[in-house]
């Protein structure tokens, strides 16, 4: 079943969004350990040094160190997916965003902070499925 994450013999590609603890040291620490089955090739964080810090460990050019998920976006589609690691009341704008650019995306739990953000969640997949 693991097998199915690794694309054409090559690690899964994802961006980060959100380099705090949860996206830089349990998302992030699994990439280094398993270098074989994911690599970060963006990270998306408005702190300066968290942004920094999480490029340089994972050899992501300043090109796609991004301060905002709105610079990100603007961007042509830079990998396979998104890990949105973004505090509770900050996910479903970044979660939208990933979606409506075609990025598969993981998301750490909750899924969103309301009923309502989740329906526009919902929405949002289920036409990308029509």
């Amino acid at each position: 079943m693991v097998e199915e994450c690794i694309v054409n013999d090559k690690p899964v590609s994802m961006v980060l969004i959100g380099a705090g603890n949860r996206g830089a040291k349990i998302f992030g620490q699994y990439a280094l350990d398993m270098p074989h089955r994911v690599r970060f090739a963006g990270v998306v964080e408005p702190d300066r040094a968290r942004r920094e810090s999480f490029g340089e460990a994972h050899g992501i050019p300043k090109t796609r160190q991004f301060t905002t998920c709105k610079q990100f976006l603007q961007e042509s589609k830079l990998a396979d997916g998104v890990v949105v690691a973004t505090p509770e009341t900050d996910r479903t704008g970044p979660v939208l965003g990933a979606l409506e650019a075609a990025y598969d995306v993981l998301v750490e739990q909750p899924l969103a902070g309301t009923a309502r953000e989740v329906a526009q969640i919902g929405e949002v997949v289920r036409k990308s499925e029509a």
